[in-house]
């Protein structure tokens, strides 16, 4: 059995809001039904195999808590500093390759 107290806590609810915190971070979290069983990605890679939708259900609902908390200014500032990592500057001038 699957208890998650805290789940009104989390704006949006899950999965949703859970993908959208983490994707916005460049998680790029998605998650897949694969001939019964669940994956979820992360990228390319797959991060989590389970026979059980509850178990990933509880590990988004660990995203959700983890990112839910954090106060959206923080958040916003959080989610640009990761996208000036993530997305690095093109350095050469126009026209030049």
């Amino acid at each position: 059995m699957l208890e998650m107290p805290w789940l009104d806590r989390i704006p949006g609810g899950l999965p949703e809001s859970a993908l959208t915190f983490a994707n916005r971070l460049y998680w790029a979290i998605r998650v897949e039904e694969v001939d019964g069983r669940w994956v979820v990605y992360g990228g390319e890679k797959s991060i989590l195999y389970t026979d059980s939708r509850e178990v990933v259900d509880a590990f988004l609902y660990g995203f959700g808590l983890a990112y839910g908390a954090i106060p959206a200014e923080s958040f916003s500032r959080l989610e640009a500093d990761i996208r000036r990592l993530v997305d690095p500057l093109d350095l050469d001038p126009p026209g030049i390759a």
